[in-house]
């Protein structure tokens, strides 16, 4: 049976030459450290404002990338976390984060909602369907299935009603619909949407065929499931040979199918209750220990519901999304979430869960770089954790959690500098979102295949040594550089790294790719028109097994860095 503890490729992206390598910006899968993962219920902090008396329930909960959303009893929902696509449904993106819930405007009577987003981008597009099944959503544009929406404003969408429920894929989404049939809509790779059609470019809403009498519908990478009439299960797209919906052999009676977003494994709970689970060869195993399944939910891990509202959890934990009070290398099999009580609904985000208590209240644990937990902070939790003012009539004016950011327990070591390097306690920094003294608390680098790569990474807050491509928190920056050599006489073949001067001039044969970065990901800095380099430098003067140094002359004239540095060699990415 697969393996659910495995990396998930994105299998678009399976082999990259390293000649593109070089050049990549920082992908989603950059594992962030964890550092003090907390276990706390809510963020206690010294006369801290009481929270609101308890109004309104959650009833249903969903997870995304970087934010969440609850649906409330009245039929209002309100999110939290990132908005720079929209996905708080206020009104407008905004480079503002909110670590504690806002109420989407203009959605009432909600009766089902989802989140998702592509592992292979950034953003997440929520959906929420009505009772009379209009179906509204808001946030990450390419996902949207109309043209022209305003991103933060949540816009009906009229292909879609008739929505049962949604699965939010790995770019690819489908809709079960009221009369039997399946939607869906996005990337086309691999048959995708079970039409023959394997460009790999997005498509609108297109009815999948083969599909009748669907009542439940998952979607993976580049895959979707249906539970069709009987309780048999019908697959098309990235499982078998790119295939049209084809019949999941040995399955019947399913009640509920879920899939990853970030590769072809699947599951669905059967007529036993026992959790049967397949990959791309379609060939089912049960799962041990979970004959009493209920609900599921799967993207980069999974969350069984089972009866009496318990839940159990399995597959990766490095950020402490399974629940088990510590982030760990993952759990092979389902695994109690013993603090996980009376549990009524369950959703699984990426590196994140959240899930909603028969009393009203909603918890989330794990990855918390966007304040998509909910609790009021930016720091991890490996534990079950409450979301703060859900509740409320109105929730307050969110917080962006920036007063409690995670980052490394363990400063910068700066013993062994060598003596012909200079301590980079400051650099010149020139941006948009920051100008003045650059103050470098944490410097690191590694040698990467086999030495013929140099990721640096120089902080203005500590990095966790052991993976320098964390991703900022709050008002954190990091100034990121990868180094390459080339042989220009050979096809620009792979050379080892050296000491000279690397430029952004790709003609030259060491070249330099420089990014800074914020919580929402790497900004380029261009090319540099200072007098003396050649479109941008980093010159390496210094390089040993544990220490690299030299200098940086980078910028365009809107973004610049300038200064001495000097890293440590980790093993770390």
């Amino acid at each position: 049976m697969p393996d659910p503890t495995r990396p998930l490729a994105h299998p678009r992206c399976w082999l990259v030459p390293l000649s593109l390598a070089l050049a990549c910006d920082r992908a989603p899968a950059d594992k962030p450290a964890v550092a003090a993962a907390g276990t706390a219920t809510a963020p206690g902090k010294a006369g801290a404002t009481p929270p609101s008396a308890p109004v309104r329930k959650a009833v249903q909960v969903a997870a995304g990338m970087g934010s969440s959303c609850a649906r409330m009893d009245d039929g209002s929902v309100r999110c939290w976390g990132r908005n720079d696509y929209g996905e708080l449904g206020n009104g407008a993106m905004s480079p503002t984060d909110a670590a504690t819930p806002v109420v989407v405007a203009g959605v009432s009577g909600s009766s089902w909602i989802g989140m998702g987003g592509d592992p292979g981008d950034q953003g997440d597009l929520a959906c929420s369907i009505a009772a009379d099944g209009g179906v509204t959503c808001w946030g990450y544009t390419r996902l949207l299935p109309v043209e022209g929406a305003n991103p933060g404003t949540p816009t009906a969408i009229p292909a879609l009603r008739g929505a049962k429920e949604i699965a939010f894929g790995g770019g690819t989404l489908y809709a079960a619909m009221a009369d039997g049939t399946v939607v869906g809509w996005g990337n086309t790779t691999f048959n995708a949407l079970g039409d023959g059609d394997t460009s790999g470019n997005d498509k609108g809403p297109t009815t999948i065929p083969g599909i009748r009498g669907a009542t439940h519908v998952a979607g993976g990478q580049n895959h979707g499931c249906a539970v069709v009439t009987g309780g048999k299960v019908l697959c098309w797209g990235y499982v078998g040979t790119q295939q049209a919906a084809k019949e999941v052999p040995g399955l019947s009676g399913v009640t509920a199918i879920a899939a990853t977003a970030g590769s072809s494994q699947t599951c669905a709970i059967d007529g036993s209750g026992a959790v049967q689970c397949w990959d791309e060869d379609m060939g089912t195993a049960a799962l041990p220990g979970l004959g009493d399944a209920v609900a599921l939910s799967a993207r980069s891990h999974w969350c069984a519901r089972r009866k009496g509202g318990a839940l159990s959890c399995w597959g990766a934990n490095d950020r402490g999304q399974l629940g088990l009070g510590k982030p760990s290398d993952g759990a092979s099999e389902p695994t109690a979430v013993t603090a996980a009580t009376a549990v009524v609904d369950v959703s699984v985000g990426s590196r994140s869960t959240c899930i909603a208590h028969e009393d009203g209240h909603a918890s989330c644990f794990g990855y918390n770089q966007r304040g998509q937990l909910g609790d009021g902070t930016l720091m991890d939790r490996a534990g079950v954790t409450t979301v703060v003012e859900l509740q409320a009539a109105t929730p307050p004016a969110p917080s962006d959690g920036r007063a409690q950011t995670q980052e490394a327990s363990v400063a910068m070591d700066w013993a062994g500098l060598p003596a012909a390097c200079t301590r980079p306690d400051a650099l010149t920094v020139v941006d948009p979102r920051f100008e003045g003294e650059y103050s470098v608390r944490s410097a690191y680098a590694s040698l990467q295949f086999e030495g013929k790569t140099l990721a640096l990474a120089l902080a203005n807050y500590a990095m966790d040594p052991a993976r320098t491509g964390e991703a900022p928190r709050g008002g954190q920056l990091q100034i990121a550089v990868r180094l390459g050599n080339v042989d220009l006489q050979h096809d620009r073949t792979p050379l080892p790294i050296d000491l000279g001067v690397y430029s952004l001039d790709t003609t030259q044969a060491r070249l330099a790719w420089p990014t800074l970065t914020d919580r929402a990901g790497g900004v380029s800095i261009g090319v540099l028109t200072l007098a003396g380099a050649k479109a941008g430098t980093v010159e390496l003067t210094h390089l040993d097994a544990q220490w690299v140094c030299g200098t940086l002359a980078l910028g365009d004239g809107t973004r610049k860095v300038e200064g001495p540095f000097a890293a440590r060699i980790t093993a770390g990415r």
